[in-house]
């Protein structure tokens, strides 16, 4: 699997101290072996929030809508069965098919989701398309701009980043 971070995130590593640096290095090397499977620590999804929370759906919502999930990372020392240990600090990352994206690093409890300005894709599914893929960076383009406009309610940013996601996505295929 494969692991990546956003860049601001990289800006925030340089500066933990160098025992955090190594629990995420270690993180990062397991996952890329082995995936997400076996770990130390609890990995759940993020849209397992607690249901008397007053802002209980638009959280669900949210992690759902950015494939959030966390890890707790062992920092400062892990509580608890290999497996399901927690700690104060949990990583917050996205997860895909094949990768994930660390964003953030915080405190928990309280449990708080990343802002979406940490973010970096509206991580929503592609859309399913009826015709042939692409072939060209020129045909993927025009698709794209296809489903921009008969997508309205959209956000323009949202639409915007999941343009750009989308083309080059297809733009690798080709």
């Amino acid at each position: 699997m494969k692991v990546i971070f956003t860049p601001q995130f990289k800006l925030w590593l340089k500066n933990y101290p160098k025992a955090d640096q190594i629990k995420i290095g270690l993180f990062v090397e397991h996952v890329k072996q082995f995936g997400l499977n076996n770990l130390q620590g609890r990995n759940k999804s993020s849209d397992n929030v607690p249901t008397d929370d007053p802002n209980w759906l638009q959280k669900v919502k949210y992690a759902q809508a950015y494939r959030l999930w966390h890890y707790h990372i062992g920092i400062p020392d892990y509580a608890g069965e290999f497996g399901d240990m927690t700690s104060e600090y949990i990583l917050h990352y996205q997860r895909f098919d094949d990768e994930i994206v660390i964003v953030d690093m915080s405190a928990h409890p309280p449990f708080e989701l990343p802002s979406i300005d940490r973010l970096i894709q509206p991580c929503q599914s592609p859309p399913t398309w009826t015709v042939k893929p692409p072939t060209s960076p020129k045909t993927a383009f025009r698709s794209c701009m296809s489903f921009t406009q008969t997508t309205p309610e959209i956000t323009p940013f949202i639409m915007i980043l999941m343009t750009a996601w989308y083309c080059y996505s297809i733009y690798q295929r080709c």
